[in-house]
């Protein structure tokens, strides 16, 4: 019984870590970067973030156009800089084939806009892979 209690508090004390480290998940928050989405792909690299994030949830521009969309998934997909307000999930394996960091879920999106000429030379989308 006393080995069950101790390793209770081991767990507890290994979650408790885990989670102060990773101060973004499971808050509601603002986030803006790039995002591409097509074919097996949803794509979103936020400012000042390393990762890339899988998008969910309510991507709507608030001028009524949805984020642009490969059909096929076989063509150039194009890119945006996006505002979103959402909930990021923990580090880990996300979307398709778990190849994204973290999942955002967006409640609501603030702006989009086309990315500039120098952006999209950076953020360069094509058949799913970033360069």
């Amino acid at each position: 019984m006393k080995l069950i209690g101790l390793t209770a508090i081991a767990l507890l004390a290994a979650a408790t870590i885990v989670c102060a480290a990773d101060k973004i998940a499971g808050k509601r928050a603002q986030y803006s970067g790039y995002f591409a989405t097509g074919f097996e792909l949803s794509l979103f690299r936020p400012n000042g973030v390393s990762e890339s994030w899988w998008l969910s949830g309510k991507l709507e521009c608030p001028s009524g156009s949805a984020p642009p969309k490969s059909p096929d998934g076989a063509s150039d997909v194009p890119a945006q800089f996006i505002v979103v307000i959402g909930v990021a999930t923990v580090t880990g394996s996300h979307g398709h084939l778990g190849n994204y960091d973290r999942e955002l879920k967006v409640e609501q999106t603030l702006s989009c806009r086309p990315l500039t000429a120098k952006e999209a030379r950076s953020f360069r989308v094509t058949y799913g892979e970033v360069d």
